[in-house]
C-alpha cells in the first residue's frame, strides 16, 4: 500500500514537468539538430535533456535496421528518434529517474512479508 502510494506521489510531481519538457522538446530538438553535425552522436551540450545517452541520437539497433545505409543520420529519422519516440530521455532517465527501464522495475519488487 506505501509503494503504490508513493509510487503515485511522484507520479502526480513528475507527470506535469515531463508533459513540459516533452512539449518543449518538440522546439528544441529541431533547433538542436539545425546545429548538430550529421556525423555527430550527441546533441550540443545546451540539449542534453533531449539527447540520448544510452543509444546516441541515431537510435539503438533496432531503430538502425529501420533505417538502414546510415539514413538514421538524417534530420527527419533524428527528430522522430528524439522528440517523438524517446522523449527527453536523459532527463527522464538521471534528473527525475523515471526513464523506460526503471519504470519496469516496479513490477520486479520483492513480495511483503505478511
Amino acid at each position: 500500500m506505501i509503494r503504490t502510494a508513493y509510487a503515485l506521489v511522484i507520479l502526480a510531481l513528475l507527470w506535469p514537468i515531463n508533459l513540459m519538457m516533452s512539449l518543449a522538446g518538440l522546439v528544441a530538438v529541431p533547433l538542436a539538430l539545425l546545429f548538430t553535425p550529421r556525423d555527430a552522436d550527441r546533441l550540443p551540450s545546451w540539449a542534453w535533456p533531449w539527447d540520448n545517452d544510452e543509444d546516441s541520437i541515431n537510435g539503438d539497433g533496432q531503430w538502425n535496421r529501420r533505417y538502414p545505409g546510415g539514413r538514421t543520420r538524417r534530420f527527419w529519422p533524428r527528430f522522430v528518434w528524439l522528440a517523438l519516440r524517446n522523449r527527453v530521455h536523459n532527463w527522464r532517465r538521471y534528473v527525475t529517474g523515471c526513464g523506460p527501464r526503471t519504470a519496469s522495475n516496479f513490477r520486479r519488487l520483492p513480495p511483503r512479508s505478511t
